[in-house]
Order: structure tokens, then C-alpha cells, then sequence
């Protein structure tokens, strides 16, 4: 099976540096509805090039498919609620916490998983954009510690000694709201549905994590702050 070669031939929707050592998030996946409780999708990952034994290779390709899998679905399902852009599927709880039916690799230690994610009448609460399935991760069970807001700077902003800077922006798209985060440890300390946050005019700009990766993370603004995305430039510190 060559799953490598696959994922570098099909179209992509994105592609994260070439070939070799990242997430790929596309088309190739075969996903559907098995019954009213149960959606499915096939998605594929690629292990961190910096990464030497197969077994470290295989764990973060799987990790890498994980990640594809919950990203896609969260896509898929904004499509067909009826709620529109009301529900932030990247936080659902079932989508996160899904099970991985099967796994392959080839000689190259790329993966591809079968993903499957159950709840009694999940597809009609994903229509209605409500319900006991959409239930949303809690942010403070993902969140590292709370920024402390009694700790002001005499300027009048916040005290960023006592924040954890956890990247730098990337990329700004204000047609989709996305906002591309820089982070070294994305891999190990960002996770989908985390809360990431700017500071512009001594103000937190929040936003969710959508899809992350090894060294990058694609968030979106949340939308009562649309009316920042103007001031967000590349290389500003983003905190957690």
C-alpha cells in the first residue's frame, strides 16, 4: 500500500510544507453515515520526518490521521446543519473523542485509519445543530493555566511575563476567519478545541483551534471578534 504516494498525487484542499513530515487534511477520505448513530471516515497521515524509529514514526503518522479524520468531519458537519456557522463542531466532544476502528502503514511508516464516531441520534442533532451528541468539550479541561487578569502592567495591559506565548501568527485569511499559528510544539501542546488568544489594544482576541498539526495550527477567530481581523498581523505573539 502506498499511502505516501496517494496523499502527494490527489488534489488537496491544503498542503502544509511538501511531501514528507507533516498533516495533509484532503479529499482521499471515504466517510458517510453507516446509520442515524453513526458516521465513519477513512483519513491518512504521514509521520514526522525528524523522527527515526518505526515505532515513533508509525505513533505520530496514526496521531497525524487522528487529527486529519476530526478535522474533516468537523468540516463536513458545518455543512450539513442547518445551525450554519452557530456550532463549532472542532469542540464537539464525540468528534474528539471517536475511535479508530483500524489502522495500516506502508514501507514508509505512512498511516490510514478507519475513524468511527457513535451517539445515539448523532445525525439528526448534527441537522439540527443541537442535542446531547454536540455536547462541547469543556475549555478548561483542554486549557493549560488561566491567564491572570488581576496581574496588570502599569501601562494598563496585561502582564505577558505571566502568559504562556505557545507560537507566533502565520497567516491571516479574512475571507474564512482562519488564522494560521507558528508553533514549535504545536504537535505536543496544542489540541483541538484549545483556546488560543492575541493581545491587540490590551484586549484578548480569542480563537479556537480547528485543525493542528506538528508545527502549525489553523484556528478561527471566534466571531465576536471578526471586527479585529484587520489588526492581526504575521509574527504577532498568540498565547494559550
Amino acid at each position: 500500500m502506498k499511502i505516501h504516494s496517494a496523499i502527494c498525487s490527489i488534489v488537496m484542499i491544503a498542503v502544509v510544507a511538501g511531501c514528507g513530515g507533516q498533516v495533509r487534511y484532503d479529499q482521499y477520505a471515504t466517510k458517510g453515515w453507516i446509520d442515524n448513530n453513526t458516521y465513519y471516515i477513512t483519513a491518512a497521515g504521514v509521520p514526522n520526518s525528524k523522527l527515526v524509529t518505526k515505532i515513533e514514526r508509525r505513533d505520530s503518522a496514526k496521531r497525524a490521521s487522528i487529527l486529519n479524520a476530526q478535522y474533516q468531519i468537523s468540516e463536513e458537519f458545518r455543512g450539513e446543519t442547518i445551525a450554519g456557522n452557530s456550532v463549532d463542531f472542532s469542540r464537539v466532544d464525540a468528534i474528539l473523542t471517536g475511535s479508530v476502528m483500524s489502522a495500516t502503514y506502508d514501507e514508509e511508516d505512512n498511516c490510514e485509519i478507519n475513524y468511527q464516531i457513535q451517539c445515539t441520534g448523532f445525525r439528526g442533532d448534527v441537522k439540527a445543530g443541537s442535542g446531547k451528541c454536540l455536547k462541547m468539550r469543556d475549555s478548561t479541561v483542554v486549557a493549560n493555566t488561566p491567564i491572570n487578569q488581576s496581574k496588570i502592567v502599569s501601562s494598563g495591559g496585561f502582564d505577558t511575563a505571566n502568559l504562556k506565548k505557545i507560537g507566533v501568527v502565520g497567516a491571516v485569511s479574512r475571507s474564512s476567519k482562519e488564522i494560521t499559528v507558528n508553533s514549535a510544539s504545536a504537535g505536543k501542546d496544542i489540541h483541538m478545541g484549545d483556546k488560543l488568544f492575541l493581545l491587540i489594544d490590551n484586549q484578548k482576541i480569542e480563537m479556537t483551534v480547528v485543525f493542528p498539526m506538528l508545527t502549525v495550527a489553523k484556528c478561527r477567530i471566534d466571531k465576536q471578534f471578526y471586527d479585529q481581523l484587520n489588526k492581526i498581523k504575521k509574527e504577532m505573539p498568540v498565547y494559550k
